[in-house]
């Protein structure tokens, strides 16, 4: 296997999310090398070719990203609700039910978390796109 296939090869299985140990058992049977030439060879290649890798890997991250930003959105406002209604409604009644009230709250505190970082991710992923 010449280096120009393997770095190819490398760049590719990368941009597929295949872990990097798969990825140097892989180029060890192809190339004969053994695991520590390997691993130091995908290292070399994920430093010379971060871009490259990253614009592979970008779609799935923005699907992620959206993802947590529509399921995060949808846990805070259902959870939104119920605490708002604590304030509207028999307050007391409500907050009896102790155990109700501590799944709805953390549910909307794990909405928010989501929320945020969906935002967060997918601003990076398109600010590292504007980079190029």
């Amino acid at each position: 296997m010449k280096k120009e296939e393997a770095v190819n090869f490398v760049v590719q299985e990368l941009g597929k999310h295949q872990s990097r140990n798969e990825v140097i058992v892989a180029l060890c049977q192809k190339s004969g090398m053994n695991w520590v030439q390997a691993e130091q060879f995908v290292k070399q290649v994920e430093v010379d070719h971060k871009t490259t890798i990253g614009s592979r890997q970008r779609p799935l991250f923005i699907v992620m990203g959206i993802t947590f930003i529509v399921v995060g959105c949808g846990l805070l406002i259902y959870n939104i609700q119920y605490v708002i209604s604590l304030f509207q409604r028999d307050a007391v009644g409500l907050t009896l039910a102790a155990t109700s009230a501590t799944y709805r709250i953390g549910s909307m505190v794990t909405g928010l978390g989501m929320l945020i970082g969906g935002i967060i991710g997918l601003f990076r992923v398109m600010s590292d796109s504007r980079e190029k």
